[in-house]
């Protein structure tokens, strides 16, 4: 699964879209995986690194996909 969402955020980063995987949350949790900031970090577009940071982003990355989509 991992590998698939790399690849959907690394597509969706090349057209200018926001990171789509921000969607996706752990079942029995609230939050994505590491998956989701590692990916982030290595296309250029988080530089963080302590959890404040991590939520911040994906809280912001959220809005901007559900946005985006919603005028899309």
């Amino acid at each position: 699964m991992r590998k698939m969402l790399y690849e959907i955020n690394q597509h969706e980063h090349e057209v200018g879209h926001p990171l789509l995987s921000a969607v996706v949350i752990y079942l029995d949790g609230n939050s994505p995986g590491r998956g989701f900031f590692t990916c982030a970090q290595e296309l250029g577009v988080y530089k963080g690194s302590s959890v404040v940071e991590e939520m911040t982003f994906w809280v912001s990355e959220l809005k901007r996909v559900y946005e985006y989509w919603a005028n899309h």
